[in-house]
């Protein structure tokens, strides 16, 4: 029977016997080697002297495969570790000063850093091995950083330098002055090309942490003056930028800048890569950790994001310019505007509610901003201070800035409504319609004109950007419907849209969402929710919203939120929630319901609604849709007043409220409001002019009057339900469209409405008084 073989002692006969095999297997021991291999045995203190005697090569290769295998080691084994750090540092720091290939230089950088911060709760061996060796790595780190143009491995050293800083804090007070330089050589921007984003990010880091080395009296004060510099190096930069233009700095007083010296080509790209350096140092110093509190220059940072925000291609100065100069400042606007919305975003995070002086004028620049057409990448920055806003802040108490809030992040849900083939097409699907029938073919010759190149639908949300939006959006429109000051018409608006989004999002396929597969389900869940809480109101009334409610929680959007409700609806014994049902003027369901602030919210959003005849001819709905016929007046027998009929001689029907599904068609967003009809007065001024378009452009009624024949009108029926009758008159603007036939082909005039009596009765002149008469 075969022996078993110790791990560790197959690895020193077969794969590290010599410098060249230790380089080549290399992979494959990092690979296999597991903690259990390194427990005691008589194969220990071979393997260590065998990395130690590689780290001593003479063969830079193997003096790496050495530094390799000892790092893997040393995270295995903290037994091993502090027996052998001594003996590692004293060969892995040399190397540091001396030339090096590069791998070399960050294995070292990498087992050094392991060793210097494994064993920190070990005071015996801080004082015997990290005290006396951590100035000199620090030291070696920043040589190394300085004299070498590997962007990775200065990326490494400002990051090793960043985790050494906090914890030895009093070792590097002395090397405050060398390590402010070295992270500030990254920070005041380059040309042609800017910093990379990592090394931007990384000396950003080490550069926010040096304060740590003042003590814990002293940490305040050395932050407090980062963030001062900072801020006076952010005007300066953004003064620089605006030459061409007039300037408000933080003193409140216009200036003139002067003009630049330098070649603008250089220096518009140099000042604005320093502006966002900048700005990323005061997001560090905002979000790092002080040991006592400190006080935040709230005012000079919202002047600055303000500034920013504010920065515009207007106000050019008086006088000549260089318009090479002006140009490539015009085209720095956007990146400057981005630039201030992340710091205002880094702002709000860390002061929240101590903004609250300047929450309206915040409210105001990002929604100026959020109501402009932007790309995804710009309009996600904008999007997350809005949601910042609404999440940390505290809410103004006018409704007109949250309203335009609202308007502003609506639109773009917009594109989730389906248009109105695709709903016919889903419904169709859904009720198992043939494309083989005959009804099916005529509707194949109604294809709208921009069907036609529709080869394939695009994306809604293409990239991950676009899907971030459309998830913040809701959480936005969740908190301002939840807890912001909305006006009536604008909350009206706003939850119709998120219903008709509601009810159209499982039609929607998730291919056609986003390539994200989770992302459907995120936003539906998202939306399902916001949709519940505006059908939600008290527990006695939540069982109106039954079928919301249980749908919401059964289509996989369940949360403890969905089974809290569920709970209200099982025991109404449950304390009440606060807030009440939403009444008919703040949820408007119906199109007479729709008053003018409504209309013109609708209208302003590029939000129409399908009308009820344009529906039956242009898109007919399935026939299993609720239809209530529309109630008529008695007409005595010999009238030649037409009624409303259907081209097969029907009474007029509409569709039941609940029936009408939210479309949208091609090139326009409509928002399909059930019983949209117009009111009564409206229905009789437009009455005779809507007949006559309706009869024009019906081709049913255009084949059946070609011969000259005039169509014949059945009389209306004598009998009208009580219940319809009730309907009527509590509700009238549920009015009747004549439709008569065209004049040109049926040769006979249009005969306008039956006049409405109570219009005759308020027509009527108030009788006059005679105040001369014998009653004198």
């Amino acid at each position: 029977m075969t022996e078993f073989m110790h791990p560790l002692k197959s690895i020193l006969q077969l794969q590290i016997s010599t410098d060249e095999q230790a380089v080549l297997y290399l992979p494959h021991i990092l690979s296999v080697l597991k903690a259990d291999d390194l427990h005691p045995s008589e194969h220990t203190h071979k393997w260590t002297t065998r990395l130690s005697s590689l780290m001593l090569s003479k063969d830079s290769a193997a003096r790496w495969a050495g530094i390799s295998l000892a790092l893997k080691t040393a995270m295995l084994s903290k037994n091993i570790l502090l027996d052998c750090a001594q003996s590692w540092v004293g060969a892995a720091l040399p190397l540091l000063s001396k030339s090096e290939h590069v791998p070399t230089w960050k294995a070292s950088i990498r087992l050094l850093r392991h060793v210097f911060t494994a064993a920190v709760d070990i005071p015996e061996f801080q004082r015997q091995v990290s005290i006396p060796n951590v100035p000199k790595f620090s030291q070696s780190l920043i040589s190394v950083g300085e004299k070498c143009e590997d962007v990775a491995l200065k990326i490494l050293v400002l990051n090793t330098l960043s985790h050494l800083v906090p914890l030895y804090p009093t070792l590097h007070r002395a090397l405050h002055g060398s390590l402010s330089s070295f992270s500030l050589k990254y920070l005041n921007g380059s040309v042609p090309q800017p910093i990379p984003p990592s090394l931007l990010r990384s000396a950003c880091e080490l550069y926010c942490l040096l304060h740590y080395t003042g003590g814990k009296v002293g940490a305040t004060t050395q932050w407090r003056k980062a963030v001062d510099d900072s801020i006076a190096f952010a005007w300066g930069t953004f003064i620089s930028l605006r030459t061409t233009f007039r300037v408000i700095p933080n003193s409140g007083v216009p200036i003139q800048p002067t003009p630049a010296k330098e070649d603008p080509l250089i220096g518009v790209p140099l000042h604005l890569d320093r502006l966002r350096a900048a700005v990323r140092v005061l997001e560090g110093l905002l979000q790092t950790t002080n040991a006592r509190p400190v006080s935040i220059p709230v005012g000079p940072l919202v002047k600055l994001a303000t500034a920013l925000l504010r920065s515009s291609v207007e106000d050019k100065v008086d006088g000549p310019v260089d318009p090479i100069i002006h140009s490539l400042e015009t085209s720095a606007v956007p990146h400057m505007q981005q630039i201030g919305c992340e710091l205002l975003i880094a702002l709000i995070n860390c002061a929240k509610e101590h903004l609250t002086p300047h929450i309206s004028q915040l409210y105001l620049y990002v929604v100026l901003h959020l109501e402009k057409q932007h790309l995804s990448p710009q309009r996600l920055v904008y999007i997350q201070a809005a949601h910042a806003l609404v999440r940390y802040t505290a809410y103004p108490h006018d409704p007109l800035i949250h309203s335009r809030l609202a308007r502003a992040v609506l639109p773009p849900l917009l594109q989730l409504l389906l248009s109105r083939s695709e709903m016919q097409h889903a419904t169709d699907a859904a009720a198992g319609v043939g494309g083989k029938s005959k009804k099916g073919k005529k509707r194949a010759r109604g294809y709208e004109g921009d069907e036609v190149f529709n080869v394939s639908k695009a994306v809604v949300c293409p990239t991950k950007k676009d899907g971030e939006i459309l998830i913040l959006t809701f959480e936005i429109l969740h908190a301002l419907l939840q807890r912001g000051n909305v006006s009536i018409a604008v909350r009206s608006v706003t939850c119709r849209t998120l219903l008709a989004i509601y009810t159209t999002f499982p039609h929607i396929p998730a291919a056609a969402l986003s390539p994200d597969p989770f992302l459907h389900q995120r936003a539906f869940s998202t939306v399902a929710k916001v949709c519940s809480e505006i059908a939600s109101g008290t527990t006695s009334s939540m069982g109106k919203s039954l079928g919301l409610v249980v749908g919401t929680s059964l289509q996989g959007a369940g949360s403890q939120d969905m089974i809290h409700q569920l709970e209200l609806l099982l025991h109404p014994r449950a304390p009440p929630l606060v807030r009440s049902l939403p009444h008919l003027e703040s949820l408007s369901l119906f199109r007479a319901e729709e008053n003018q602030d409504e209309i013109a919210t609708r209208k302003g959003l590029m939000v129409g609604v399908i009308d009820d005849l344009t529906s039956r001819e242009s898109d007919p709905l399935p026939t299993q849709n609720i239809r209530i016929e529309t109630p008529t007046r008695r007409v005595p027998e010999g009238s030649n007043v037409p009624q409303s009929m259907n081209s097969d001689n029907t009474p007029t029907t509409t569709e039941s409220p609940l029936s009408q599904l939210l479309t949208r068609p091609p090139g326009a967003n409509i928002l399909a409001a059930p019983g949209a009809l117009p009111t009564a007065e409206q229905s009789r001024m437009s009455a005779p002019v809507a007949s006559l378009h309706t009869a024009d452009d019906s081709p049913a009624r255009q084949e059946s009057s070609s011969g000259g024949c005039p169509t014949s009108l059945s009389p209306p029926r004598d009998s009208i339900p009580s219940a319809f009758m009730a309907s009527s008159s509590a509700r009238p603007s549920m009015s009747l469209t004549a439709t008569a036939p065209s004049a040109s082909s049926a040769g006979i005039s249009p005969t306008p409405p039956l006049p409405d009596p109570n219009d005759e009765d308020e027509d009527e002149p108030m009788p006059s008084i005679d105040m001369g008469s014998d009653s004198e």
